[in-house]
């Protein structure tokens, strides 16, 4: 293989072109890979290889998942192993260490870090245990990021830190968005949801096939930033309805959105063959489950039965394995979405005009697309033509039957409906209708 690879790249020629003019032929250096070249991985993949078989790497007590021994992952050169005892973790460290030093290997002590998962001993900072590599020490930590995951093991969430950094990075991405109005104008909502879908959507959406919305707490964190994102987009207040943020402007509430990425990687692991680590995880997950025991499957079960419209589902194996239980359980998702939304807004009785418009416009509980449509008049070219009709839609507006519904201080009672008649005198409640189409 090495010996093909080196003619592959000796023979290897290359031409410059732009337009109609193409440079004479030059050789490209013959040290290291080309950079995207597939050859790569493979080459890497091939160079662990023996890292498992090297002794002292395995051992009996390792972790198992589906009754398969596990000892450690690799991500590129990021190595994680793991043991269920301290003095196996340091026989594994020392086993790594001599095979990275017979194969030209540097270990990163300075970014090295161990990790205690499970109940924390109560014992003070000097009397945390230690473990050496090559004689030096390696800190202890409670958090940490590992292939974009941050876990940390002083929470009962252990992703919550993940859920802290990734709403703020999403906080910070959405004010950095709407900091160019200042040079741009208003930004136009299809401009604006193409950005949101672009640089903040990620953001919400990095490892949650695993890091599952269990704790209502962390999802907030993200929740918090896309109504942020959504309400100055349309330039709505935060005492407007959530639910028509949603219905307005097509984009899924995280909950969902979350949800279906999840689902449709539930879907990729069932189908994996056996021999798949990640197919071993996914069956020990599932026979923990069939334990009634904590575990990943459990978790998508437990984000199902508690959503808004709640979703039960046979958790069989039998019922996991058949072709057609994933598309039906991500269909019942989406219906239960719009099922959510529409509840929402038909229960509000500040948003009658907006239930009228929605039951011509959407057909919300027989639409396939997981999409629910932008409204049409968010694409009114004037800005603040456009800001107008959104809050008259959205009852976001000065109108006396919206304004006077809010007590002006702690102390202040409501003020009754049939009391917020119109600022010109008229003896009727000033609403939309009457101020549109009577006064």
């Amino acid at each position: 293989v090495f010996d093909w690879l080196r003619m592959l790249y000796a023979r290897m020629n290359y031409v410059v072109r732009h337009k109609d003019e193409v440079t004479s032929a030059f050789k490209q250096s013959t040290v290291g890979l080309l950079t995207g070249d597939p050859i790569s991985p493979i080459l890497w993949d091939i160079f662990f290889a023996d890292l498992g078989s090297t002794e002292g790497m395995s051992a009996d007590d390792d972790l198992r998942l589906a009754g398969r021994a596990i000892s450690h992952v690799e991500q590129a050169d990021d190595v994680a192993l793991w043991a269920t005892s301290l003095m196996r973790l340091q026989e594994k460290l020392s086993a790594f260490f001599l095979w990275c030093r017979r194969n030209f290997v540097t270990i990163s002590v300075s970014k090295t870090k161990w990790m205690m998962f499970g109940p924390m001993p109560e014992i003070s900072a000097s009397q945390i245990p230690q473990l050496f590599v090559d004689g030096a020490l390696i800190m202890f930590t409670v958090e940490y990021k590992f292939v974009g995951i941050v876990f940390t093991s002083c929470e009962r969430d252990i992703f919550r830190k993940h859920y802290e950094r990734m709403a703020l990075k999403a906080s910070s991405v959405t004010s950095l968005t709407f900091a160019v109005s200042v040079h741009i104008g208003v930004l136009p909502v299809r401009e604006g949801l193409r950005m949101y879908r672009a640089q903040v959507d990620p953001y919400f959406i990095l490892g949650c096939e695993v890091a599952l919305d269990v704790s209502r707490q962390s999802l907030r964190l993200l929740e918090c930033v896309q109504l942020s994102f959504l309400r100055r987009l349309l330039g709505l207040t935060a005492r407007c309805s959530t639910a028509v943020l949603f219905t307005e402007t097509g984009v899924l509430p995280l909950q969902y959105r979350r949800l279906l990425v999840a689902l449709r990687f539930f879907r990729y692991l069932v189908k994996l063959p056996l021999n798949h680590f990640a197919a071993s995880a996914s069956m020990d997950s599932f026979l923990l489950h069939a334990a009634a025991l904590s575990s990943w499957s459990m978790d998508i079960r437990y984000v199902l039965e508690n959503l808004p419209v709640p979703i039960y589902v046979s958790w069989s194996l039998t019922a996991l394995s058949a072709e057609d239980w994933h598309d039906s359980v991500v269909s019942r998702v989406i219906v239960s979405c719009k099922k959510a939304l529409w509840g929402e807004v038909a229960a509000s009785r500040k948003l009658s005009l907006m239930t009228l418009m929605l039951r011509r416009r959407l057909r919300m509980l027989r639409g396939p697309a997981h999409e629910l449509g932008v409204a049409p008049y968010l694409h009114v070219p004037t800005s603040a033509h456009r800001v107008a009709l959104t809050r008259l839609m959205c009852s976001d507006h000065s109108f006396a039957v919206e304004f006077l519904r809010r007590p002006v201080t702690q102390r202040a009672r409501v003020i009754p409906r049939h009391w917020r008649l119109c600022r010109y005198g008229c003896a009727q409640v000033e609403d939309e209708r009457h101020a549109i189409l009577d006064c």
